[in-house]
């Protein structure tokens, strides 16, 4: 074989190869699309028996847009939290630099089953939120939840756990995980109560020392875990 024939030969070979993953790229998006849309099916069913949620001192807690929950969560967040708890102006910069280059990755990871929850009072103001995702096949992450002041301490979170987790486990998960501070005290006990186990201490670089807790929802699950690390 001569050298033009070579290369000629090894072209079409690249061509040819090119079609194939293009394809194949097109089979793959058309299966991600199947299973959302199989996905989207069970969520909204899960959520027509689940909510609106009916929890004490008249407050509701429905599912909304992930827009209409961060105007609230922006409004309120620093009544609730300390100023800097979530973020790092060194770090946000460095993130703002690499927008473009995360921009994939943020599209894609807005493919999972997000959850983004509102409670109001009776007069229909917001006065917190829940939101998390899908972190794997088997796990929810209950990534920030809070309340203004003046509905803390009063049994609508504990009420709303309770709700919350048979909802996740109605979807098919497995089981619930989150971090919290270790000094707060107020999330940890009844998640403690309700049957969350810790699991972990995490170093993060903006919030700090995380406990970290795991809610198993089924009973195999949870006699496995506690068979290995006690209860």
């Amino acid at each position: 074989m001569n050298y033009n024939k070579a290369i000629n030969l090894t072209a079409l070979r690249c061509a040819s190869s090119g079609k194939i993953m293009a394809a194949l790229a097109i089979k793959w998006k058309q299966i991600i699309l199947n299973i959302n849309d199989e996905l989207d099916e069970v969520i909204t069913e899960s959520r027509e028996k689940f909510f609106p949620m009916n929890l004490p001192e008249n407050i509701t807690a429905r599912c909304v847009g992930s827009k209409e929950l961060f105007d609230v969560y922006n409004k309120h967040i620093n009544e609730i939290f300390p100023s800097g708890s979530f973020d790092n102006e060194l770090i946000n910069e460095g993130l703002r630099a690499r927008a473009e280059k995360r921009s994939p990755l943020k599209k894609r990871h807005q493919l999972l089953h997000f959850e983004h929850i509102l409670f109001f009072n009776e007069l229909n103001a917001p006065i917190g939120w829940m939101f998390g995702e899908s972190q794997d096949q088997s796990t929810f992450y209950m990534r920030n939840t809070a309340f203004l002041k003046e509905y803390q301490n009063k049994g609508i979170y504990t009420a709303f756990l309770k709700e919350l987790l048979e909802y996740i486990k109605y979807i098919g998960y497995e089981k619930v995980v989150s971090h919290h501070l270790g000094t707060n005290k107020a999330v940890l006990i009844p998640k403690l109560k309700l049957g969350f186990d810790i699991c972990g201490l995490e170093l993060h670089e903006t919030i700090g020392a995380n406990v970290k807790l795991v809610h198993m929802l089924h009973e195999d699950r949870k006699s496995v875990y506690h068979h290995k690390y006690g209860k």
